[in-house]
């Protein structure tokens, strides 16, 4: 049995979109893929902005401790405050960003009272430099790096 003209033309139109809306379904597949892909990375990003934050606020909080005890200005336990407040609203943000993670929530819940230990140190030193009024405290400061 021969196939007539118009047969053959339909069956080549119609294998041709067959084709044609197998290459769309996997294109979209890929893209959505790639999207997905895509908003994971700009995640990762966030949380990595979120912890060179909280190491930055650490890093104030130590200069104006360090500023404080060694000339007892007032002027330098503001950047010591400020700090707090920022490390703190860093972590809840780092908490939220992480939340469908537990192994990061482990991870914060270990780093959480390692931060809290240090702004307490520097707390107690900055205590000591203003209840002395000397520079006993000097020794408690921890070395630049």
């Amino acid at each position: 049995m021969r196939l007539s003209i118009g047969a053959k033309i339909a069956s080549g139109f119609g294998l041709a979109l067959s084709i044609l809306i197998t290459i769309g379904v996997f294109s979209y597949h890929s893209t959505t893929k790639l999207i997905d892909s895509s908003d994971w990375v700009t995640h990762t990003h966030s949380v990595l902005n979120q912890l060179g934050g909280l190491l930055s606020s650490l890093k104030d909080a130590e200069a104006g401790q360090r500023g404080f005890v060694l000339t007892g200005e007032q002027r330098y336990q503001e950047p010591y405050q400020g700090a707090g407040q920022a490390a703190e609203q860093t972590l809840q943000e780092l908490r939220r960003l992480t939340v469908d993670n537990p192994n990061q929530q482990r991870r914060l819940d270990v780093l959480e009272p390692l931060v809290a230990s240090k702004f307490a140190e520097l707390k107690e030193t900055i205590t000591l430099r203003s209840t002395t009024r000397s520079a006993a405290s000097k020794p408690f400061v921890s070395p630049i790096g």
